[in-house]
């Protein structure tokens, strides 16, 4: 039947309304449930690990996972999987072994938590309002993402796809706060596998297998490792950026100090249940690079006649590709991910401005509803925030590119003075914000010295992964340096904190092996396509 609505017939109409219903009787579900005003900005200790398990991988299964990784790999090929082998893996077996042992230890209910707590309440406030910038950034990018997607399929103008997106997110996100997005997150995951597999047999089966596929790939594009020189500033990518930049400074700092996954993972019932969540979360990271990545290598080695934008490229492809009733399911698929990583983000601004800023520093001692009331009006209005902050995301053809740069900027001098916390307990509890302050001014001069052409890359990746290294050895360098020198920054400069020292990160036998089992197999994943 004809349709008004692009590629798009009735069917695959009927399965996207039917999509946007049931994230919306969610909503009203976990409206109905009664809580207190922590259980709704944060959930405390109240979900099984199963649940938050699904909802921590669906949460970074946003514009970052499928629009953005699939358009990287479009444009730089295999190395692409070292988002989740290098940048994710790692860092998520870190976490689950050693940082979480510090927030259990500290009681801690977010990463500005333990900053005020490890530091002073100058390094939290920094910190604060770095992640309010964060969240309202991606979720610009997640709304930009869902009008390239509504546009490539149904050909609607801007202003109706981010209308449609917003009222949907808002809705759900206001009226359940932190639990309706995590129950939500759970169906969104389940819908984004069933729409995007099909998509990746039916390329497979076209390219006659993985290996042949791989053979198609321009030979500088075809492998993760071969061929990528050690230190370079002018290639694509090289070794050392690669491994510190994405891996260690970017990859632990997003996932062992982001807002939105700590979150998550502090809504389990106990340090090991919280400590399978990662684990877990894990092991799913690495099939979902199976349905993102390899979309990304078809359309380089077969699908040239495209001809869009990499942004667009997973949407295209979904179009050529799908007959209707699975356009329908494809697209539902997409748009889940970005609803899902715009909603966390809203959820997150909102637990951060009542939080972190309401309720100590405007309006303490409130009653429960008030700061639920106050919550839903900081969620409204971060998707209203959201819809101004999409406009940037039109200066990038690859939305990672976007995506790494705001973490390269704002999350990587967090983890320096967050890591120089844990691991020397001799750091001066007011050297945190100079370490915040150092690390945010060198990653700003290092962009501004690439806008006036004093240093060039090869890529805009390797600039973001090589400012990222900069910036957090430079809050490192100053954390240690105030420290070491004994210097009083101010009269509240207290000595430093040995509490870290009695905590202990010794794991069950259970959580151990597991940790060993995903480690072997992200090795060799790194083996097949080296």
């Amino acid at each position: 039947m004809k349709t008004n609505f692009g590629h798009f017939d009735i069917v695959d109409i009927a399965i996207l309304g039917a999509y946007i219903l049931a994230t919306m009787v969610l909503g009203f579900r976990a409206h109905r449930t009664k809580a207190t005003a922590s259980q709704y900005l944060n959930a405390s200790q109240s979900l099984p690990v199963w649940i938050v398990s699904v909802s921590f991988l669906a949460a970074n299964c946003g514009a970052l996972e499928l629009l953005g990784i699939s358009a990287t790999a479009a444009q730089y090929g295999a190395v692409t999987f070292h988002f989740y082998w290098i940048g994710a893996v790692p860092a998520l077996i870190c976490l689950a072994m050693f940082v979480l042992p510090v927030y259990a230890k500290t009681q801690i209910r977010s990463v500005p938590d333990y900053l005020r707590q490890r530091f002073d309440e100058r390094t939290r406030m920094a910190n604060v309002f770095g992640l309010l910038c964060i969240t309202v950034l991606l979720s610009g990018i997640s709304l930009y993402a869902m009008e390239v997607v509504l546009a490539v399929t149904c050909g609607w103008p801007t202003w109706l796809s981010a209308s449609l997106a917003l009222l949907t997110v808002a809705v759900y996100t206001t009226l359940g706060g932190l639990r309706a997005t995590i129950y939500n997150e759970v169906l969104q995951l389940g819908v984004i596998l069933c729409g995007l597999f099909p998509l990746v047999r039916i390329l497979l089966r076209q390219s006659n297998g993985f290996q042949n596929l791989k053979a198609h790939l321009p030979p500088d594009r075809a492998h993760a490792w071969i061929g990528m020189p050690m230190f370079s500033n002018h290639a694509p990518l090289d070794m050392a950026s690669l491994m510190l930049g994405l891996g260690f400074v970017l990859g632990f700092g997003y996932w062992c100090t982001d807002f939105v996954q700590i979150q998550r993972i502090l809504t389990t019932k106990d340090l090991e249940a919280a400590r399978k969540v990662p684990l877990i979360a894990s092991l799913g990271k690495m099939f979902i690079a199976i349905l993102v990545v390899i979309p990304g290598l078809a359309a380089l080695s077969f699908q040239g006649a495209l001809h869009v934008p990499y942004n667009a490229v997973l949407p295209a492809l979904l179009v050529a590709h799908y007959s209707h009733g699975w356009l329908g399911l494809g697209v539902a698929g997409i748009l889940a991910s970005l609803i899902s990583n715009l909603s966390g983000n809203a959820s997150a601004f909102s637990a951060i401005w009542t939080e972190e800023i309401y309720r100590p520093h405007l309006r303490p001692s409130r009653s429960a509803s008030h700061y639920i009331a106050v919550g839903r009006i900081a969620c409204l209005a971060a998707i209203g925030l959201s819809a101004a902050a999409s406009v940037l995301a039109f200066y990038f053809q690859n939305l990672m590119e976007y995506i790494q740069l705001i973490f390269s900027v704002f999350s990587a001098p967090v983890f320096g003075v967050v890591l120089a916390g844990i691991v020397f307990p001799w750091v001066r509890r007011g050297s945190g914000l100079w370490g915040l302050v150092a690390g945010f001014s060198v990653s700003i001069a290092h962009i501004q010295l690439i806008r006036n052409g004093f240093l060039s890359y090869g890529s805009g990746l390797n600039a973001t992964f090589h400012g990222a290294i900069y910036a957090w050895a430079a809050s490192v360098t100053v954390v240690l340096v105030i420290s070491a020198a004994g210097h009083r920054l101010s009269s509240d400069l207290h000595e430093p904190n040995s509490d870290l020292q009695s905590i202990q990160f010794r794991a069950p036998w259970r959580i151990c092996l597991f940790g060993a089992v995903v480690g072997a197999i992200c090795i060799w994943f790194n083996l097949v396509w080296r």
